[in-house]
């Protein structure tokens, strides 16, 4: 039962691992740890059921990746589930108008 599990003292995360086959995005594997910013009574009333009730958060952010490579886990807007998106870093946009 979720709400019987025991608070961690080294924070509260999810691991995604992918099983079987080739993995298109192999960097979305790996450890996410809970992003506590997005922790409040709305977040826990979106995510609804016995997940709400002890965590109450949106997102969770992969651990050990600086912010341009970070991808996240965030309860999709539909209320439906959860989704992963994935980190595309800074794109630089060329200009035809520079010379160099």
């Amino acid at each position: 039962n979720v709400a019987e599990t025991p608070e961690c003292p080294l924070g509260i995360g999810a691991e995604l691992l992918y099983a079987t086959g080739e993995m298109t995005y192999p960097e979305l594997q790996g450890l996410y740890e809970r992003d506590d910013s997005t922790c409040t009574a709305d977040a826990a009333a979106q995510v609804g059921g016995d997940y709400a009730r002890l965590h109450g958060c949106t997102t969770f952010l992969q651990v050990d990746k600086d912010a341009a490579t970070q991808s996240k886990i965030t309860w999709h807007s539909s209320g439906c589930g959860w989704a992963v998106s994935r980190a595309t870093g800074a794109r630089r946009l060329a200009s035809t108008a520079c010379s160099d």
